[in-house]
């Protein structure tokens, strides 16, 4: 029976870390926008950039799309110019 002992505790765990005050919040477009900044800047595609992006006012690093995102693309990238892959670069790899 510690099952569901482990189950509940594991529960209220979450639930509290839900409730606590917290230091920063996670913006949705942060998931949207970031891939597509890193496809622009490395597989050269023309997309929009968001104004926390633009060197007018930069608002938001790269440092961290370029950690999740552009490795992926720059492997990609990779992969086309050693022509293991040429059609790589294209909406359904890129999603």
């Amino acid at each position: 029976m510690r099952a569901p002992g482990l189950w509940a505790l594991l529960a209220a765990l979450r639930a509290g870390w839900c409730l606590l005050p917290q230091a920063g919040y996670l913006h949705p477009d942060e998931f949207f926008q970031s891939p597509e900044v890193m496809a622009g800047d490395i597989l050269n595609l023309q997309v929009y950039y968001p104004w926390e992006f633009l060197s007018s006012s930069p608002c938001r690093t790269v440092v961290f799309p370029l950690m999740t995102s552009g490795v992926t693309y720059w492997v990609i990238k990779s992969l086309q110019q050693l022509d293991i892959c040429s059609s790589c670069i294209n909406s359904y790899a890129l999603l």
